[in-house]
């Protein structure tokens, strides 16, 4: 696992998300076009809020797309929830020469959304498995 460290403004938007959420982030990927956060494993329900309304909430206040993905000790289990918008098949993870990689099979007709246009899913997911499990590669098939 990396160490995860936060400067000033991804601290006091942390306070901010679980201030509305009343969830614990344990996690926050910024990206140009949205947020990323991990919350604690079963928290991700309640971090959503019924209906959404905490994403709503948020992406108000931010005035930036919030995405919230719930965290898992098991790096399967933590990867589905990355993909959870997907209809996954499987997952995978095995040894290669440079680490661990992890492969999540999706239907064929979801594969494009999966991977995001400009493979920005595929970024987001990759970096949050490096974070968290020391998978430093993942592919969408």
């Amino acid at each position: 696992m990396t160490d995860i460290s936060f400067n000033e403004d991804t601290l006091r938007i942390i306070g901010l998300f679980q201030r509305v959420t009343r969830s614990t982030a344990k996690d926050l990927l910024e990206t140009p076009e949205k947020l990323v956060f991990v919350v604690k494993e079963g928290e991700g329900g309640k971090a959503i809020g019924k209906g959404g309304k905490n994403v709503a909430k948020l992406r108000e206040m931010i005035h930036k797309e919030i995405k919230i993905i719930e965290y898992s000790s098991m790096p399967e289990q933590f990867l589905r929830n990355i993909f959870r918008s997907y209809n996954i098949k499987s997952v995978e993870i095995e040894k290669r020469e440079k680490g661990l990689h992890a492969t999540v099979s999706v239907e064929t007709t979801q594969k494009g959304l999966a991977i995001g246009r400009d493979a920005k899913n595929l970024k987001v997911a990759r970096e949050l498995m490096s974070r968290h499990h020391n998978i430093d590669s993942v592919s969408v098939a």
